[in-house]
């Protein structure tokens, strides 16, 4: 089938590649629906490091056709365009039984179909990825295509059919070139005007972390000081690196990317090239502990590796942040940086030791406890529905989210409360005077959780996401909190203040 002249191939070639790429895209596709995460105990499922020698001995023993070699073959290659040489004997690979099992799955079909099918689906892949950033005209036809084929199937559900050419630009340019539009949109008084406050919050938070740790019982005197230490070595990255506005700084990052404004296309590949090679040659160098997102992402994030939060300038707007009173501020970003904060020791974060290393840094029997109280929140969420959708929220899937929802809430109020110490009560908000400061902190937490989203979008979320849908961020960490109770005298069985046992760890 391969047709290297400009001929345009005849309908039963095309036919036939079709067929060739919907088969292998549906058996993907089922194979990803169909392949389920353990449920067994609330244990994780740990990664571990297994040698090139090993992964290749597993690989033969699960997977039907031979693969000789396949592993230091199809890394090396991955390699190829840069100055990093693999070396099978002293390089490993990180990975959890889950993953082996799928890949046993991919590797099984892969290898039993032809060759010539395998490199057709490739180019398809590509073909697909990349057309939506050629020509105005191909984009339209195709978008235009898919539309009437899908609206005949009764289904509007393909990535393509929905995509939009605009947005996808943005999204690009965003992502390959976000310190170029960092730089375009920053407000240069952040630094001095926004950047001391967010600063002063995180150190108060930090410090509610460190004052609940010392206090706990759960945790042994060895782990506890290692805890500590963690928590003391964690880096936080406001608003945008120092380096932004520095003369020359932004010609250095993007030193050697070519780009004309005609030519789209050969502009995202070079970009990609060249982010591609840079990343993998990072394999061998320090890490650098720096940021790991854009100045313009509107979220904020925990880098295991770098143990460091980050906190992009576009996240510090209304209505998260400049609420007009910190109270507001506290119940809003406050809780959010808090729960970045949280990752750090969740049920991921806490196997990354102070300097981002993936080793075992807590006692076994610490772990042990851990994750017998981590069985409290499993529980807890596992019994959360939504209205007229079938099924629940995936306690386990969901579990580092809700422990740093909680304990994200519990350091920021608790940050507040040493704000008020220092500072003194803040005024009443106009309109809102009948409200205690605790209760404006809750008020401000659960409005930043306010959304609209169709049945559709929440049975996407409730199957698929590690996030719970946000209604039942709220309800189940207020559930969880004593001092949400008080403020609003909730009595004792009621929705807000169950009777079971409330879920704490952070």
């Amino acid at each position: 089938m391969r047709n290297t002249s400009q001929e345009v191939a005849e309908e039963k070639d095309l036919q036939k590649a079709a067929d060739i790429i919907n088969n292998i895209t549906a058996y993907m596709d089922n194979l990803q629906e169909n392949f389920t995460l353990p449920e067994g105990d609330y244990g994780e499922d740990e990664t571990r490091r297994i040698s090139f020698q090993k992964l290749q001995n597993l690989t033969d023993s699960n997977v039907r056709k031979p693969m000789p070699d396949f592993w230091i073959n199809y890394i090396s290659s991955l390699f190829e365009t840069t100055n990093v040489t693999i070396d099978p004997h002293s390089d490993a690979f990180l990975i959890t039984e889950t993953e082996l099992g799928y890949l046993w799955n991919v590797l099984d079909y892969v290898s039993s179909e032809p060759q010539m099918h395998i490199e057709l689906y490739m180019w398809w892949s590509a073909v697909y990825a990349m057309i939506i950033n050629t020509s105005s005209d191909l984009t339209s036809y195709i978008v235009k295509q898919t539309a009437i084929f899908y609206a005949s199937s009764g289904s509007e559900d393909d990535p393509l059919y929905t995509r939009s050419r605009s947005l996808d630009c943005c999204d690009l340019v965003n992502k390959y070139m976000g310190w170029a539009v960092s730089y375009a949109v920053a407000d240069k008084t952040f630094a001095n005007k926004t950047k001391p406050k967010v600063e002063k919050m995180i150190s108060d938070i930090k410090v509610a972390f460190i004052d609940h740790v010392r206090s706990i019982k759960w945790m042994d005197a060895d782990t506890k000081k290692i805890t500590l230490e963690k928590s003391e070595e964690m880096l936080s990255f406001i608003g945008y690196p120092d380096w932004l506005f520095q003369e020359g700084a932004l010609d250095r990052k993007y030193w050697g990317l070519e780009i004309n404004e005609t030519t789209y296309l050969s502009n995202m590949v070079s970009i990609i090239m060249q982010y591609s090679i840079e990343t993998l040659t990072s394999l061998r160098l320090p890490n650098p502990r720096d940021w790991s997102t854009e100045a313009t992402v509107v979220n904020a994030y925990n880098s295991f590796q770098d143990n460091a939060i980050n906190i992009p300038m576009a996240i510090f707007n209304f209505s998260l942040y400049d609420l007009g009173l910190e109270v507001l501020n506290y119940g809003s970003i406050g809780a959010i940086l808090g729960h970045e904060f949280t990752h750090g020791f969740d049920n991921a974060g806490r196997k990354m030791d102070k300097y981002g290393n993936y080793i075992q840094w807590w006692s076994n029997k610490t772990i042990e406890t851990f994750e017998e109280m981590t069985k409290c929140f499993v529980n807890q969420y596992d019994n959360y529905t939504l209205k007229d959708i079938a099924g629940h929220v995936k306690g386990k899937m969901t579990l580092g989210e809700n422990l740093a929802d909680n304990g994200g809430l519990n350091q920021a109020y608790t940050a507040y409360q040493r704000y008020i110490q220092k500072n003194g009560d803040e005024p009443k908000l106009p309109g809102f005077e009948q409200y205690s400061s605790d209760q404006m902190f809750f008020i401000a937490y659960g409005s930043i959780w306010c959304e609209t989203l169709s049945m559709e979008d929440l049975k996407v979320q409730l199957e698929h996401d590690e996030h719970c849908p946000n209604s039942v961020r709220v309800v189940g960490t207020l559930q969880n909190s004593l001092n949400f109770a008080k403020a609003f005298q909730c009595p004792k069985n009621s929705k807000m203040n169950p009777e079971r046992k409330k879920c704490r760890i952070w």
